[in-house]
């Protein structure tokens, strides 16, 4: 998961396994993406604002037995 402390733009982007992308997220503050961290994704620079500020969260999600 990825959270946006900021508004910014500098987009988060998730890419298939084919390099098609299938989630465009723009910062907003308090806002967040959730993805698998295993899929190929990628921010971009921002253009407008002076910081981009995000905290990387990665969860591991176990079964119940």
């Amino acid at each position: 998961m990825v959270y946006y402390v900021n508004d910014s733009d500098g987009d988060t982007i998730v890419f298939d396994d084919d390099m098609n992308e299938i989630e465009r997220c723009t910062p907003a503050c308090g806002s967040a993406i959730w993805f698998d961290s295993r899929k190929l994704h990628t921010a971009t620079v921002p253009q407008h604002h002076k910081n981009r500020i995000v905290i990387n969260f990665m969860f591991e999600i176990e079964e119940n037995k």
